[in-house]
């Protein structure tokens, strides 16, 4: 199993502050490479022989020397330093496949919640979002001293107006959430949000009398993917909501930390580094009652086991490794609390090849009325993502689920790594080029693996095809100041036809 599993996790830096890069206007790429795709064209190159084509089975033997160079252009502010792995799978064909998005079955939440919360009681998670009457009451008195403040009358009635519009809320609210009063039978509720007409979901929670907090979402939403996420911790509803509103759920602040004397940011950690008014400096405090003294070896088995258990044998460990995560962010101190856990990353496994997904997210922010009744439709790339303690599976995500409807073809003929790298060298900088940025590209890995295209006009349907992956360390600085860090796929090549992928358009 292991032999799967490439162990790289490194730090995830998220900024304060990103700034958007925009395409530069100096150069244009070769329209030859980021032409639109067609399927039927793109499958018939699969199946075409020649010259300038390889099979899997050629090369897959081959032990390529590391591949360096060094690729710069000031004017477009973009530096790419090369020195890289060539990985190719150990693999007798790579096939082409049609895809389409699956969303999750009632059965399969039923399993997910069977292994993962057993028999214990659930409730409607919505409910624990309802505002109670002392909430409305602190909305009431902002409001008050908000039309105290000015004498202009139409301001005045607004005010008035949203105050009379609380007070009615006020009058029907709850004085305080009771959980085994929203008993729930978890089962998928149709969606009546206007902005997503088709989605529905599900969300229920433990009520944490045996001293376990758990929760299990699921949405299925064909304009924005379907996801399905489970948590648990001992302490409480951390997951609830966003950080900044999970206070009143946590209770005393002092009863969650571990050892209060360590502050100093632990390595690997992932979550948002949270600025304060004052500029006081956070302390970072491990979560109390949970420990990871567990090998790799044993996160990897258990994280297996349960996806067997699931029905979803088919995907492998792809990437592992301990990471420290934010858990919760107090607001009465300058106190970030993070929980210690393997974190591993899962991919579909099909023949020996992984499906990475390094061709992007297709995404794409909706203009006019259709901006405003749905916003940005998305696909992101089929992954799970399993976290794993001494308590065992204590996360489970599962996003953009797909189904393999047709194998198209069978064995594919592939653009070689020669051709490719001179692709790579000739549209790298000018397919990275940013008006006001600059960008710096360390790229240690060329992978040959599955990623999953798009049709220009579906965001549930596309292909599985064989992609020529160069990723890398990128740092991106505007104006000398650096405003985003992250380890990614720098550039995507289609392995069929060597066009360049465009990471939002998924194609």
């Amino acid at each position: 199993m292991l032999e799967n599993c490439i162990k790289k996790v490194g730090p995830t830096i998220i900024c304060v502050t990103m700034l958007a890069s925009m395409a530069a206007c100096q150069k244009s790429p070769d329209s030859s490479l980021v032409v639109n795709k067609d399927f039927d064209k793109m499958i018939e190159e699969a199946e075409k022989t020649g010259p300038d084509k390889v099979k899997i089975e050629d090369i897959a033997d081959i032990e390529y020397d590391d591949y360096v160079t060094s690729l710069e252009d000031s004017t477009l502010g973009v530096r790419v330093n090369v020195n890289a792995k060539v990985n190719i799978p150990k693999a007798d064909h790579l096939s082409v496949f049609r895809v389409k998005q699956s969303p999750f079955t009632q059965d399969f939440i039923d399993k997910v919640r069977a292994e993962l919360m057993g028999d214990t009681p659930i409730y409607d998670g919505y409910a624990l979002m309802t505002q109670t009457k002392g909430e409305i009451e602190d909305i009431i008195t902002y409001w008050c001293a908000a039309m105290n403040e000015t004498d202009d009358e139409t301001i005045r009635a607004e005010y008035q107006e949203r105050i009379d519009e609380l007070q009615e809320e006020y009058e029907a609210a709850p004085a305080e959430i009771v959980l085994t009063d929203y008993p729930s039978d978890g089962k998928l509720i149709h969606s009546d949000d206007s902005t997503d007409p088709d989605s529905e979901g599900v969300f229920v929670v433990s009520n944490g009398s045996d001293g376990i907090y758990s929760s299990l979402r699921v949405n299925n939403s064909a304009k924005r993917s379907n996801e399905l996420e489970f948590e648990m911790n001992k302490v409480g509803r951390a997951d609830v909501m966003s950080s900044a509103d999970i206070e009143p759920y946590i209770g005393d602040i002092d009863e969650i930390l571990a050892d209060k004397s360590n502050k100093e940011k632990p390595e690997n950690y992932t979550g948002v580094d949270v600025l304060y008014e004052d500029l006081s400096p956070i302390s970072y405090v491990q979560l109390k009652g949970e420990t990871c003294t567990l090998t790799e070896d044993e996160a990897i088995s258990a994280a297996d086991s349960l996806l067997e258990k699931l029905g979803l044998a088919e995907f492998s460990c792809y990437d592992s490794g301990i990471i420290n995560s934010q858990f919760y962010v107090a607001q009465s101190q300058p106190l970030i609390v993070y929980r210690t856990h393997y974190a591993l990353t899962y991919y579909r496994n099909i023949d020996g090849v992984f499906l990475t997904q390094s061709s992007g997210t297709k995404n794409n922010m909706s203009t006019g009325n259709d901006a405003m009744l749905y916003g940005k439709i998305s696909w992101p790339g089929e992954c799970i993502t399993i976290w794993v303690n001494d308590d065992g599976i204590i996360g489970f995500s599962y996003s953009s689920p797909i189904e393999i409807t047709e194998t198209v073809v069978e064995n594919a003929a592939i653009k070689s790594f020669e051709d490719v790298r001179d692709t790579f060298e000739k549209m790298m900088v000018v397919t990275n080029a940013g008006k006001y940025t600059t960008k710096v590209f360390d790229i240690d890995r060329v992978r040959l693996s599955y990623s999953r295209i798009s049709e220009a006009n579906s965001y549930d349907t596309g292909l599985i095809v064989p992609v020529w992956d160069f990723s890398g360390h990128c740092e991106t600085a505007s104006d000398g100041v650096i405003i985003f860090d992250d380890y990614k796929t720098a550039l995507a090549i289609n392995a069929i036809d060597g066009s360049i992928i465009d990471p939002d358009l998924g194609y």
